[in-house]
């Protein structure tokens, strides 16, 4: 018989406990994010996800040095750069049709 692992956490900390950390990471991180139709208010919303997400990957055992900050700083940074990542909407460049043209009339 085959044992499922389950997740069990390693504290009992809320989101309520790291709300002030949580609350300087959109301070400090929301506005050098910003991208494409995500402004302010959206990454701003996209960060307190991601820490509140982050809170099952939490284990405060490696953790150093209880630098929270640092845990939940990364996981927004990660985070972030996935969305930019899979969201960013690359428009051609508007001079490519002028270079196609150019193309047709060389041959």
């Amino acid at each position: 018989m085959e044992q499922k692992k389950t997740k069990t956490r390693k504290h009992n900390l809320t989101y309520d406990d790291i709300e002030h950390i949580v609350e300087y990471l959109v301070r400090t991180k929301a506005s050098g994010y910003t991208f494409d139709t995500f402004g302010v208010d959206d990454i701003a919303q996209e960060i307190r996800i991601i820490c509140f997400n982050a809170l099952d990957k939490l284990d405060l055992d490696r953790v150093k040095d209880g630098k929270l900050e640092n845990f939940f700083g990364r996981c927004v940074d990660n985070g972030l750069k996935n969305l930019k990542r899979d969201n960013y909407v690359r428009t051609s460049s508007p001079y490519k049709k002028r270079f196609q043209q150019l193309e047709k009339s060389d041959e």
